[in-house]
């Protein structure tokens, strides 16, 4: 059988082992805490984006339904159009 002193020795590794996963089971803890706020805050940034966005689209569906809004868009074609071949002629008189 095995002395006092043995068992104790053993139990007293036993002990120091079990505290160190005590110790790394309170930091997983505070990284969860951690990581669980972040989350909160991530929530709330991404329902203020959804607010944002909703607010942006009932804007451009107001923008696209009044009065000229077909006219609008035609004229923001041509004058993309226009501004582009501009754009391209001036590069086309540098390059000769």
């Amino acid at each position: 059988m095995s002395t006092i002193e043995e068992r104790v020795a053993s139990l007293e590794v036993k002990q120091t082992s079990l505290e160190k996963k005590v110790d790394d089971l309170s930091e997983l803890v505070a990284s969860v805490q951690r990581l669980a706020v972040q989350m909160e805050y991530m929530q709330t940034d991404i329902k203020d984006i959804k607010d944002r966005l909703c607010t942006i689209e009932n804007r451009l569906k107001c923008v696209e339904n009044k009065a000229g809004g077909t006219a609008l868009k035609a004229w923001q074609f041509v004058a993309t159009t226009l501004g582009g071949a501009l754009i391209m002629y001036i590069i086309s008189m540098f390059l000769k």
